[in-house]
């Protein structure tokens, strides 16, 4: 998601964001990534425990 790379970028000092802005890309981001694993279910936990036992 988008989001979550501009994040890390003004993580990293590329971006110099406002407080406001990056908080809704927080929150927008937490809300996209609570759907998605409610969505995924058991199938996303088995499926990140395989490419973790890589």
């Amino acid at each position: 998601m988008i989001g979550r790379r501009l994040l890390e970028a003004h993580e990293r000092a590329l971006w110099d964001a406002d407080p406001d802005v990056l908080e809704g890309l927080r929150a927008a981001y937490l809300e996209m990534e609570g759907w998605i694993e409610d969505r995924m279910g058991d199938a996303g936990a088995t499926s990140r425990a395989v490419w973790f036992a890589w």
